[in-house]
């Protein structure tokens, strides 16, 4: 299986249920655990960014001035940096950082289709993870057992690095490899 998508598919059609139902429960998860992580009344959602299985969860703002709740809105200034077509009134996403990526990572563990879940992730380095790439910005996300049987969590996102985008993940496998130990 090599993502999430298929192993969705494999799941509804052995018990018979629609796929996007099961998609549905997925990204229902993913915004219980960032709830219970980040303990605010903030708006989320989640995306599966596209058919490789990527996952990101953002909070929700509405663009205000002024702003009575910062939880719920944001200003216009701000909200523009994020994106620039922003107005008065608007949506703004705002995705969450790393440490939530983990969050998600390891409330996954608890759940009945972890197996699934797991097993859909790419095996890179020797290790079940998804890799991720934008503009200057390298990512890995998954999981690890040491040689000692420890079961490590990880999200590795790399911004503003200098010199290549190998040089990068070649810098990032080798902080991975250290978990292999």
């Amino acid at each position: 299986m090599d993502n999430i998508y298929q192993s969705i598919e494999i799941l509804s059609k052995e018990k018979g249920i629609d796929p996007q139902i099961v998609l549905d429960a997925v990204k229902d998860a993913m915004l219980i655990a960032a709830r219970k992580h980040f303990r605010t009344v903030e708006n989320y959602e989640a995306d599966f960014g596209d058919k490789n299985g990527g996952i990101k969860l953002y909070a929700v703002k509405t663009v205000a001035d002024p702003v009575v709740d910062p939880a719920l809105e944001i200003t216009l200034s701000e909200a523009m940096r994020i994106d620039p077509t922003a107005e008065i009134g608007s949506l703004v996403r705002i995705q969450k950082p790393t440490d939530a990526l983990v969050k998600v990572l390891q409330y996954a563990r608890s759940r009945p289709w972890y197996p699934s879940f797991y097993n859909s992730l790419p095996l890179f380095n020797g290790m079940h993870m998804k890799s991720g790439s934008i503009g200057g910005a390298r990512s890995f996300s998954g999981y690890q057992t040491s040689a000692d049987g420890k079961e490590y969590v990880f999200s590795i996102i790399v911004n503003n690095y200098d010199g290549s985008s190998a040089e990068a993940v070649k810098r990032m496998y080798n902080v991975l490899d250290i978990l292999k130990n």
